[in-house]
């Protein structure tokens, strides 16, 4: 009897691993994918609206927005680790981006 409980042991660990692996595994493939591209950055480009820069980076990690004498400049901060989209509007049209994605 001791040695029939011996067997299934491991079989029963090797069992929990799996079960492991593979909820691990189904989280890793639900992770939403990164819009912080070299490809989405090119798609951006001046005078685009903050809906249309929206719609392809999705909302900003930062926000803030200086009213001037003249216009309006509001900075959207985009990071996902060490990479990083700077998108400076001038009266809610894009004036200018920045990006450490380098070349594609």
């Amino acid at each position: 009897m001791n040695s029939r409980k011996l067997t299934f042991l491991p079989r029963i660990i090797g069992t929990v691993f799996v079960a492991i692996f593979c909820l691990s595994s189904c989280e890793k493939a639900a992770s939403p994918v990164s819009k912080l591209t070299r490809t989405n950055f090119d798609q951006i480009h001046e005078k685009m609206s903050k809906e249309e820069v929206k719609a392809i980076l999705g909302s900003p990690s930062s926000s803030s927005t200086e009213d001037k004498l003249i216009y309006k400049r509001t900075t959207w901060r985009y990071v996902e680790g060490d990479k990083y989209i700077n998108i400076t509007f001038k009266n809610d049209e894009l004036d200018s981006k920045d990006t450490n994605l380098g070349t594609g």
